[in-house]
């Protein structure tokens, strides 16, 4: 093992804070430690899932450090902590968060006792996981402050040093159970490829530096895909097919910058495919964004919590919700060129209440300038608003008809006259909080 911390540039030397379970492999990693001398101190964490087998996981730690005069870290975590239906995750977060606490910004590692038969496990569980590149690589030796001294050595190689040292550990009965995906890795696939290879551990372990060697160069790749993209407003991306069909590789590079997001390669498989066959329209959803192909792009943005604009009904003039109505004499406006989110009317085609509403299938009006009736979803396509902005868009109506597609444009038959005399001036509050 000394061998290994020279290899790896680790001072012996500097703290070291130990993560002790009480199984056999935590036990020999602690065992070793105390060989070299090493300032040692013990972080054990009692999660209290196994009951009174729990308590004995905890009473051999303390035993031992008693008996080595190490310092030692208790935590002990109560049923009401528990916040999370994935206990594993959540008891992961929680004692690295608390390692992290007690290293307190100091010098020093945190030692964990990952071997290679873990590493084996881990590639192949996140290879039947479609992982990508990145899950290939393996349990890095070192994570930051984290390190992990036993990565050179198998279980079997564990268990046999530690019977020759003649160590106490705890066994939890858990681990012997095919109930786990993990499990089923250790107990039923990893002892038919020790038939066709009895050292795959240490060959997938000089395989998983290539690994991370070609991982390291992928991710330049990705980060170079991503900084070619277009920005869109509301935090999201405008890839456009070309580049896509321009870039080698593209639909893999396309698929580790949407996973950030949340999507899986089989819905970037399709969106491609989509884009490629001009399928405008086509929507893909994570649980924090949504995918558009349309107008030969894929569009990225955030989902929109409320999308759909509630009703708002405007009896006269004055602040309503977003909209602020006021009266305008004709002869005070110098120019009607407004910022799009203000609108001008003629008065005397208002007819009182107005109402503000979600746009919906067969809406349509008659768009300033035009003579004909146009649907608002043909405009919207053709004044190229994309998905995101169109859900969030409302309409303002008088007497049934349209008036108003807010922010976007007004209807011909209330625009302001050469012989208008009073006028309607409406702001859009809202949009011009945002902007």
């Amino acid at each position: 093992m000394l061998q290994f911390f020279k290899e790896n540039h680790w001072n012996p030397q500097q703290r070291l804070l130990v993560a002790v379970s009480g199984g056999i492999d935590s036990m020999v990693l602690l065992d070793l430690l105390g060989q070299l001398g090493a300032p040692l101190e013990v972080a054990h964490v009692n999660y209290g899932l196994r009951g009174e087998a729990s308590e004995a996981d905890e009473q051999l730690v303390r035993d031992y450090c008693a008996e080595k005069k190490l310092t030692l870290h208790l935590k002990k975590v109560q049923a009401a902590d528990w916040k999370s239906e994935s206990i594993q995750l959540e008891a992961r977060t929680i004692r690295y968060q608390w390692f992290s606490e007690l290293m307190g910004g100091k010098a020093g590692y945190i030692c964990t006792a990952h071997h290679a038969s873990d590493s084996l496990e881990t590639i192949l569980y996140n290879l039947s996981k479609g992982s990508g590149v990145r899950g290939l690589r393996g349990i890095p030796v070192e994570n930051g402050s984290i390190i992990r001294p036993l990565l050179f050595a198998t279980r079997e190689e564990i268990l046999a040093y530690a019977q020759e040292r003649k160590l106490v550990w705890r066994e939890d009965a858990s681990n012997q159970k095919a109930i786990y995906s993990r499990n089923k890795i250790r107990l039923q696939v990893v002892p038919v490829l020790k038939e066709i290879n009895p050292s795959v551990e240490q060959t997938v372990q000089a395989h998983s530096r290539f690994v991370r060697a070609a991982a390291h160069y992928w991710e330049q790749a990705v980060q170079a895909f991503v900084d070619q993209q277009v920005p869109v407003e509301g935090g999201g991306w405008k890839l456009s097919v070309q580049g896509i069909e321009q870039t080698p590789y593209a639909e893999e590079l396309l698929g580790e910058m949407l996973a950030a997001y949340g999507f899986v390669f089989e819905q970037v498989q399709a969106a491609v495919e989509a884009l490629k066959k001009g399928g405008t329209g086509k929507v893909f959803y994570s649980e924090s964004h949504t995918l558009l192909v349309e107008r030969e792009c894929l569009w990225l943005f955030l989902k929109e919590d409320n999308p759909a604009f509630e009703t708002l009904t405007i009896p006269a003039l004055g602040q309503w919700g977003d909209f602020e109505l006021k009266s305008v004499p004709a002869s005070s406006i110098v120019s009607l060129v407004s910022p799009p989110h203000v609108a001008y009317f003629d008065a005397q085609q208002v007819q009182w209440p107005l109402k503000v509403r979600a746009w919906q299938t067969g809406d349509w009006f008659i768009p300033l300038g035009m003579k004909g009736k146009k649907k608002l979803s043909d405009f919207m396509i053709d004044a190229k608003i994309p998905l995101n902005l169109k859900a969030s868009l409302p309409v303002l109506e008088s007497a049934g008809a349209i008036m108003w597609l807010v922010g976007q444009r007004i209807d011909e038959r209330f625009k302001v006259k050469p012989d208008s005399t009073e006028l309607i001036r409406i702001e859009w509050i809202k949009q011009r909080t945002d902007d």
